[in-house]
């Protein structure tokens, strides 16, 4: 069976900016931080399994 294909995720600047903000304060809860660091790895068009990996994450959660 076929892996199904991500879809293009791209941000601007400003949302880049603060997804960088957000994924770097060790205040911010977990799951939001994990959050920011896939969706700004998902704009450098890397590819879910990879993101999992770099996250140690399940692929699925990807």
């Amino acid at each position: 069976m076929p892996t199904p294909k991500a879809s293009v995720c791209t941000v601007s600047s400003r949302q880049h900016q603060l997804l960088e903000q957000i994924s770097h304060r060790a205040t911010n809860p977990r799951r939001l931080v994990e959050r920011a660091k896939l969706v700004l790895l998902a704009n450098d068009g890397i590819n879910n399994t990879e993101i999992s990996k770099q996250l140690q994450m399940n692929r699925n959660q990807v």
